[in-house]
């Protein structure tokens, strides 16, 4: 039998565009469980609309393990791409779709890290609030690039812990579980990124670090 191959990359850029105004009432766990069963079906639109429930923070994830915006669209387009060619790859009985979604994100991101070669980080990685005056601003992004050469450093699972813990909304269960590790190591994970996080932020002269 022959993949599937719809127009994956125009139901994407559709969806992506659309994401900002997604109604909340479709972040429901339930929602996506649906779609996903229909998608296995060969539900084109089913697909378009779990694209547009979870592509921004599909990006998020992937972005906070490369530091690398492109690339992590990169990843993010072949996670869904992958998955609407084999979508019995996600098995409903052992995982929520989210949980399996950034499980397959963070170990496609990973392995795309341990094979890159070490990049400046997007100019734009932290955007500018127009309310914040320019010294402020400045002073945002300076945290804000510190911030983000610390993650770089961190471990890859302490990295791939911190995008869990910070760009979903993935109960510390869940996120555990995206790991395939326990709760109880999920959060030592998490106490050893940020201790590590705050020592190098306090030494970079950043004293508000938390």
């Amino acid at each position: 039998m022959l993949a599937r191959q719809p127009d994956t990359t125009s139901m994407m850029s559709a969806a992506s565009m659309a994401a900002p105004t997604c109604p909340n009432h479709l972040n429901s766990p339930l929602n996506s469980q649906e779609l996903a069963a229909r998608v296995s079906a060969g539900d084109r639109a089913a697909f378009a609309q779990l694209v547009q429930l979870h592509l921004p923070r599909t990006v998020a994830v992937a972005q906070r393990i490369l530091m690398r915006r492109a690339e992590a669209e990169d990843v993010a387009q072949d996670v869904f791409i992958k998955y609407w060619q084999n979508p019995q790859a996600y098995q409903p009985g052992k995982a929520l779709f989210a949980t399996w979604l950034y499980r397959v994100t963070v170990n496609r991101a990973l392995d795309v890290a341990r094979k890159a070669k070490p990049l400046p980080l997007d100019e734009n990685y932290d955007q500018e609030d127009p309310a914040l005056s320019v010294i402020e601003q400045q002073a945002r992004q300076q945290r804000a690039q510190a911030l983000a050469q610390a993650v770089a450093l961190l471990p890859e699972r302490q990295r791939a812990a911190i995008a869990l813990s910070y760009q979903t909304e993935l109960s510390d269960v869940d996120a555990a579980a995206a790991l395939d590790i326990t709760v109880k190591a999920y959060e030592s994970l998490l106490v050893r990124a940020r201790r590590t996080l705050r020592e190098m932020m306090l030494k970079g002269g950043h004293h508000d670090a938390g």
